[in-house]
């Protein structure tokens, strides 16, 4: 069970206070901090998050929760990754994104933005 609200995720009754993947084993990732690098903040998904789990595990589905208000942006040549490796890209906000990962068949990347 997944629920989110500004500020947190909760994953199986344990409280997450930043931004995470989710791993097509349900492995949870604690997100990099490459965005703060390029972008100065995480309001911003870099490709460099995604694109080695894209091509390692093969995911159905992207999905990518893009915060509470969905602020959060993707950097452009995300969906042409997505695209090249016949992987639906799925942008929502958080709370929806959520929803739909845990509903949808198959194999799913998650990454969840839990602020803006």
């Amino acid at each position: 069970m997944i629920t989110t609200e500004f500020g947190k995720i909760m994953i199986d009754g344990k409280t997450y206070n930043q931004d995470i993947l989710i791993d097509v084993n349900g492995k949870l990732i604690t997100r990099t901090n490459i965005s703060m690098q390029y972008y100065g903040n995480h309001h911003t998904v870099c490709r460099e998050e995604v694109k080695e789990l894209i091509e390692e595990q093969k995911p159905d589905y992207l999905i990518i929760g893009t915060g509470q208000f969905g602020a959060c942006r993707l950097e452009e040549s995300i969906p042409k990754i997505c695209e090249r490796n016949k992987i639906r890209l799925i942008l929502k906000k958080t709370p929806e994104a959520v929803k739909d990962f845990m509903n949808l068949p198959g194999k799913k990347l998650g990454l969840f933005h839990i602020t803006c």
